[in-house]
């Protein structure tokens, strides 16, 4: 009876328990959305595998994608884009270097698994009418559609 009062006791005399530590890091810190404004507009591409992309993204992040797979078998992603700092550096464009595009998906109907989840794709090279994203598993070389923007 006696040790476990000297545990209770050492116990509350050292004040709350520290919280455990996160299990996952936190998300890179996210740079205003004003950044996305060269990648803002219609995009059309493809990827090395012969999939093709149609993606629209508006100014304020939100973005809507097609991607057809095969010849009739096309599917839907909807989320958000945000630009992030690639970690231990900063920029101020995504002109100026190579930027990190926060992936978050509403609607993924290409992976349903993956909807409400998130993604990272790198801006490997960004021009007025180009851009090539590379993703874990695939580089997307996109050209804007002429109307667009």
């Amino acid at each position: 009876m006696r040790t476990a009062f000297i545990v209770i006791a050492l116990g509350a005399g050292c004040g709350p328990l520290a919280p455990p530590a996160p299990s996952t890091p936190p998300p890179p810190a996210k740079v205003e959305l004003p950044t996305l404004a060269p990648i803002v507009g219609a995009w059309h591409g493809a990827d090395g595998t012969g999939w093709s992309y149609a993606l629209t993204i508006a100014s304020e992040g939100a973005f809507d994608q097609w991607i057809t797979r095969a010849p009739g078998d096309r599917c839907h992603q909807t989320g958000t884009m945000a630009i992030v700092e690639p970690e231990g550096e900063s920029f101020d464009s995504p002109l100026s270097k190579l930027a990190r595009v926060s992936v978050t998906f509403t609607d993924n109907d290409c992976n349903p698994n993956f909807a409400g989840g998130g993604a990272i794709a790198v801006v490997q090279e960004l021009a007025a009418v180009r851009m090539v994203l590379h993703w874990t598993d695939a580089t997307v070389t996109l050209e804007r559609d002429p109307a667009s923007k």
